[in-house]
């Protein structure tokens, strides 16, 4: 089937004639068909489709016309009755519409995120045999562990080594400094093989795809980066400096490329050829096979399981790898669309998504969902007795079973168009906000498979609401039902059973949410170990020795009345990558330790607390070169009795001594214990006696500065110290930060989490309380007389209310005793990934199910009060 300009799909005739009921297609005729493809031509395929059923019905014989009139009535019928009814039951049926909406928006939200999530990369077109190399490491003393860097030479090995391989690729990501003219910029750099645009599907909106990265001195910008460099001139040609290790080098603008989409595993602002890394590494560290730095992707001749190539990848092990660790070092092949979604295979330069979480949402949108479809299914059964009547008179008077499920199905069906419709403005309400809790640049569209998933919730929702009440309703027999003292079995139980799972949901969540709350609260306000208010971390982009001097430098020029109370200066920053070193031990086995380069005045500035021994000196002139400050970690790990003075046990470390242990403080997130930590003011003191380093950040270099402001004037002292840094390190942009906001940041997931929950239990307990108050509306109805005769005997108003509000207490109540269980395990098993956390106490359970029970006898107590107060006179008189 074929589609037209207006989005219209062309059937052809035989189609048409096919798909037409037994007798239309008798009416084509050759004449027809000319004209029929005339109008398509003409006037478009819609306007020709339309033509050709009115002609052809119109041509039909009489037989066809009067049966196409009598489904025409019958469904006529069908909906009066259904609009009549939902006249009649106006707060049942916004209830419901209102429920239904907020559960089917919930779903299309989640529908929008685990889509998104399970695109990633699949806009490649050989993603199918896209490939990113990943290594295990097996080392005696260690658990085998796993990363994506790979050495350099590897690309080159795997081309020459298999013929499957048609191209291999090599990225390297770094942030460094950018200048054009008079201005600088931090920007995220890529180093590429040149193929890089011949292997991945990123458009290049100008430059030669197969050129554009041909030159070492050559550089390919995104749409956004150029703009933000060049402003509306043309990039084109234009020469660009960036800095390269130590000094900058200018580059050529050779093409454009468009930003990398959303979704996408690999995500550049600016290109440039691979070969440019030598300007940074020295031919020694490139040619380490042991030497990790970059990401390689490959790309085979066809889709390969990966374990396919296990043996042959084996093989490149033993011809490059020394021959001491062949046996302790495997290379897997990752396909590309299973980077982002598999969490088992650590991430590279990019984050990467976990599956669980897709998963998670798409349960609590379905929870959402079900509970709405609990209120339809509970207002409708609770509305049974009647109804019956009418299911009774439509039996007696010819009605058949299958009629009054379509006739209820039908009403249930369109309930939920009705709130599809209204879900889709929640969404595009919600949208925006639902973006910012979850990072993602979600928009609804209306593409085929979107359509898809829309009619099938359609259908799922109408019929898991409106099926029970359906085949319920329709079994009756009309005998069971006329008599005014019928009763239908079951209903109340039920009914009863319906609310407690209800509110068992909506417990459950809120104690969730309380939990994770709690967490939340404890990971921002534990004892760190080291004073990060008001303190402001600047990124200093200068290299080796001159990184030391700008920090001397801004320390000279921040004096009295600059709002600043101390400098000081470290190699990494708190919520970023430290440096990790191992080596063997004196005892064979592999050991690691975190490693920090600091200054003089980075342990009494960051107020770490020093438990024995002493700071860094200055008069100390031996201490750069053998002087180390240890935390308990390292004492406790390596098992050093009185340490002072004591040296790392490795067997090729040069000379050092340990001079000071302080105390324990959190450099990493609170999900991890802390780990063995030492400090230097050189990093020569250890790096002879390691094997193996893992670094974001040059250990050499301060990399980061550390400002303690006084909070006084807060706007001032920044401007005083951007003035100051521009008098310091000249050229170099001023990119700052809080660190108790850096520190925060390393919590974002749990809040977010926190709040999906949140919204989650809030929208569940509204749709509950919806569905419970249209229930105390029936019930308060159905009991009318009941109510009016208790009055008339003496029963106050407030014992009337407390009889109508204990018997959904109650409910709310019993659904205790799935929703705790159920919440316990299931946050026992979230805190787990914290080192540090709270208890799961019972008041937390008790405070949710307090608040639930609160909020379920607020929303009764409207009907509840009205039926206890009213004249007991009009109430027996009315029924």
């Amino acid at each position: 089937m074929k589609s037209g300009g207006s989005g219209c799909p062309v059937i052809p005739l035989r189609i048409l004639k096919r798909i037409m009921p037994s007798g239309l297609a008798e009416g084509f005729s050759g004449d027809l068909e000319e004209e029929y493809g005339w109008i398509r031509e003409r006037r478009g395929p819609f306007r020709a489709n339309a033509w050709i059923w009115l002609h052809v019905l119109k041509s039909a014989p009489p037989a066809i016309h009067r049966s196409l009139l009598g489904s025409l009535g019958m469904l006529t019928n069908y909906l009066k009755i259904t609009l009549r009814n939902l006249r009649r039951q106006k707060v049942q049926a916004l209830i419901n519409v209102v429920g239904l909406a907020v559960g089917i928006a919930s779903c299309i939200l989640i529908y929008l995120y685990v889509r998104n999530e399970s695109s990633y990369d699949a806009f490649h077109t050989d993603r199918d045999r896209l490939y990113r190399v990943y290594i295990t490491e097996d080392l005696p003393g260690r658990d085998a562990f796993s990363y994506v860097e790979a050495p350099a030479q590897l690309a080159a090995a795997l081309e020459e080594s298999f013929p499957e391989v048609e191209g291999a690729v090599r990225i390297g990501a770094r942030t460094d400094l950018v200048r054009f003219e008079e201005k600088t910029f931090t920007r995220r750099m890529h180093l590429v093989d040149s193929d890089f645009f011949e292997i991945f599907s990123f458009p290049l909106i100008r430059g030669d795809r197969a050129g554009a990265l041909r030159h070492l001195n050559a550089v390919v910008l995104t749409e956004s980066a150029a703009q933000l460099i060049f402003g509306r001139k043309d990039p084109m040609g234009r020469t660009l400096a960036l800095k390269m290790g130590e000094t900058f080098h200018d580059f050529v603008i050779a093409g454009i490329a468009a930003d990398p989409p959303a979704n996408s595993s690999i995500r550049f602002e600016v290109l440039v050829p691979f070969d440019n890394v030598r300007k940074y590494l020295s031919e020694r560290a490139l040619s380490q096979w042991f030497n990790v730095f970059f990401e390689t992707y490959v790309l085979l001749s066809r889709p390969v399981p990966p374990i396919e190539m296990e043996d042959k990848l084996q093989f490149v092990v033993n011809q490059h790898y020394p021959r001491d660790s062949i046996e302790n070092v495997t290379l897997h092949f990752q396909p590309m669309l299973d980077i982002h979604t598999n969490p088992d295979i650590p991430p590279g330069f990019e984050p990467t998504g976990d599956p669980l979480y897709a998963r998670i949402l798409i349960v609590i949108a379905g929870l959402i969902l079900a509970v709405a479809c609990i209120n339809f299914m509970t207002l409708a059964v609770g509305r049974s007795t009647g109804r019956a009547r009418e299911v009774g008179v439509r039996k007696v008077l010819g009605a058949l079973k299958p009629q009054l499920v379509r006739q209820f199905l039908g009403e249930a069906l369109l309930l939920t168009l009705t709130s599809l419709l209204l879900a889709g403005l929640l969404v595009k309400i919600s949208l925006p906000a639902f973006n910012a809790v979850t990072g993602k640049p979600l928009t609804l569209g209306f593409d085929p498979e979107t359509l898809i998933f829309l009619a099938v919730l359609l259908l799922a929702a109408g019929i898991f609401a409106g099926g029970y009440p359906a085949f319920f309703l329709s079994r009756h027999q009309p005998v069971q039902v006329m008599s005014p003292e019928a009763r239908l079995l079951g209903v109340r139980r039920f009914v009863r059973g319906l609310v407690v799972g209800q509110f068992a949901l909506s417990i459950g969540l809120i104690a969730c949410t309380l939990v994770m709350s709690d967490q939340l609260r404890f990971l921002l306000n534990h004892d760190l170990g080291f004073d990060a208010d008001q303190v402001v971390v600047i990124q200093n982009h200068s290299p080796g020795e001159e990184s030391l001097r700008v920090v001397e430098r801004l320390r000279s020029r921040l004096g009295e009345g600059s709002g600043v109370s101390g400098v000081s200066a470290a190699s990494s920053a708190f919520a970023r990558d430290w440096t990790r070193m191992g080596f063997n031990g004196e005892d064979g086995t592999f050991k690691s330790f975190f490693q920090l380069t600091v200054d003089h005045d980075f342990i009494p500035e960051l107020a770490v607390e020093l438990i024995e021994g002493r700071n860094f000196q200055r008069e100390f002139g031996s201490d750069p070169a053998e002087a180390l400050i240890v935390n308990q970690a390292l004492v406790q790990t390596f098992q050093l009795e009185n340490p002072l003075g004591k040296r790392i046990p490795g067997r090729r470390f040069p000379p050092h001594r340990i001079v000071g242990v302080v105390k324990d403080f959190h450099f990493e997130s609170l999900r991890e214990r802390v780990a063995p930590l030492a400090m230097v003011l050189d990093p020569d003191t250890l790096l002879e006696g390691i094997n193996d380093i893992s670094t974001s950040f040059s250990p050499h270099t301060l990399n980061f500065i550390y400002i303690r402001v006084r909070p006084d004037d807060l706007p001032a002292t920044l401007t005083s110290l951007e003035a100051a840094w521009k008098e310091a390190a000249p050229g170099h942009p001023f990119l700052f930060s809080f660190l108790d906001e850096d520190v925060a940041r390393q919590y974002r997931e749990v809040e977010r989490w926190g709040r999906i929950v949140g919204y989650a239990s809030g929208l569940t307990v509204l749709i509950a309380c919806l569905g419970l108050f249209g229930l105390a509306s029936l019930t308060v109805t159905r009991r009318t007389k009941e109510i009016g005769i208790r009055k008339v005997l003496g029963a106050s108003a407030a014992g009337i209310a407390v009889m109508l509000s204990r018997e959904f207490g109650g409910l709310v109540a019993a659904a205790n005793l799935i929703a705790w269980p159920l919440a316990f395990l299931l946050m026992r098993r979230w805190l787990r990934d914290f080192a540090f956390r709270v208890s799961v106490g019972g008041e937390l359970f008790l405070a949710a199910s307090l608040l639930a029970l609160a909020i379920a006898l607020l929303t009764v107590s409207y009907q509840s009060i009205r039926a206890a107060v009213a004249d007991p006179v009009h109430t027996i008189r009315h029924e």
